[in-house]
Parts: structure tokens; sequence; C-alpha cells
């Protein structure tokens, strides 16, 4: 959003259509973050709409400097989970379970021209697959949603070098089991990922 500070500043000041085009601009990135995280399409849009009522009563105590789609996802992922707990429906901890977590995080190409290798793409998209759902999250995160290592970190209750380091032996792990992988390729499906 090129004119963030204004609309957030006018946001905080309570006016409805900064809070609109809030809504408008992130609904879509929301949806699809939180996609990945339940399947229960309910449970989703209960807690975006909770997320933006939440926003807006606690307007004035929100921070100036925040970086809003951090901040955004973040408090969708507490929101999520905290909705499935209360309905009992994942394990304490607030992780979900294997056979859940299996089917999240999954990467999908849509879109893509007609120059592009679509046998690469298969094979990164398999190679992609191949890696826990943590670690699809992180790189969901990074290269999706382009957070920095310290909001990921945040996110996922772990410190930013270790989020670092998790990015760089993943991306290592690609390379080695994935002969034809490139940075370059693995950007080009991040930004053809499905988004729902």
């Amino acid at each position: 959003m090129k004119d963030w500070r204004q609309t957030w500043l006018k946001f905080k000041g309570g006016d409805m259509d900064a809070f609109h085009r809030i809504y408008v601009a992130y609904f879509d990135k929301l949806y699809a973050y939180g996609s990945k995280l339940t399947n229960e399409h309910s449970v989703l849009e209960d807690s975006i709409q909770e997320l933006f009522l939440q926003l807006y009563t606690r307007r004035s105590h929100l921070r100036e400097d925040v970086n809003l789609e951090y901040y955004l996802l973040k408090s969708l992922k507490l929101t999520i989970y905290q909705r499935l707990r209360r309905k009992e429906r994942i394990i304490p901890s607030g992780l979900a379970n294997e056979d859940h977590e299996s089917s999240l995080f999954k990467f999908k190409i849509e879109n893509a021209d007609e120059q592009t290798d679509k046998e690469g793409n298969d094979e990164l998209l398999q190679a992609l697959s191949g890696l826990d759902p943590k670690q699809r999250e992180l790189l969901y995160l990074k290269f999706y949603n382009s957070l920095s290592y310290k909001e990921i970190g945040d996110i996922l209750g772990i410190n930013p070098d270790s989020a670092k380091k998790q990015v760089y032996r993943i991306i290592k792990k690609l390379k080695h089991n994935f002969r034809g992988f490139s940075i370059e390729l693995f950007l080009y499906v991040v930004q053809h990922v499905k988004k729902s």
C-alpha cells in the first residue's frame, strides 16, 4: 500500500474509509495465509472478521509505526488458534494434527506463462511438497509475504537468527535434492503460488 502511513494514521483517528481500504487491501492475503492454518472456512472467515473488529475497537491503542502486514498475519494466526482451541479442534499446544498439517502450506502454480519449463516447475513443486509444514510456512512467510526474519521469528515463536538459519538450510536442502533448483525459479513459483 503506497500511502500506508497516511491511511494508518487516518484509521487510528477513526476514519472509516481508511479502515475499509485496509480491509480491502489485506483481506485476500489474510484469507490465503489463514487457509494454510485451517481448512475450516467458517473458522477462518469468523477469525478474519474478529481480527478486523478488534483492530477497529483497539485502534487508538495501536502503535503508529507498526508493520501492518506482519501485525495482521500474526494476529490472524493467534485468533484462529484461539478459536480452534475453544472448539477443541486442535491439540492444546496450538499445533494442528499431522494429517491436517500435511495438507497445508502446499505450493501450486497458477497462471504460469508458456515459456517456463512446466516439467521444472513440477519438479520444484514436488521438492517443496517434500518439506515439512513448518519449513513450508517459513518459506511462505519469507518469500510470499516478504517478512523480516524478526517478524517471522515472532510469528513462529523462534528467534530471528534461528528463522534465518532455517530458511538457509531449507534453500540448501532444496538445492541438494533438486538439481535444477535456483532461487530465481523458486521466486517465480512463489509469485505464482495459488492464493486460495
